[in-house]
């Protein structure tokens, strides 16, 4: 029986750097996983997301 799957937890860093980037590129490398969480501001990864023009679906969680 195969093991079930983590979350991916990463953090997004500095709004003015790479990280939504970098992050992206992981999920399009890694698309399997079962759950991607990104901690940080999701304004900025839905710029990154348009700039890298890559199609992603965004949740926001307000509250734990």
């Amino acid at each position: 029986m195969p093991e079930p799957k983590l979350p991916m937890a990463v953090t997004k860093g500095d709004p003015a750097g790479i990280g939504p980037e970098i992050i992206l590129r992981m999920y399009q490398r890694r698309p399997d996983q079962a759950r991607w969480l990104v901690l940080g501001d999701p304004g900025c990864m839905v710029r990154g997301a348009g700039l890298l023009d890559i199609a992603v679906k965004l949740h926001t969680i307000i509250t734990p």
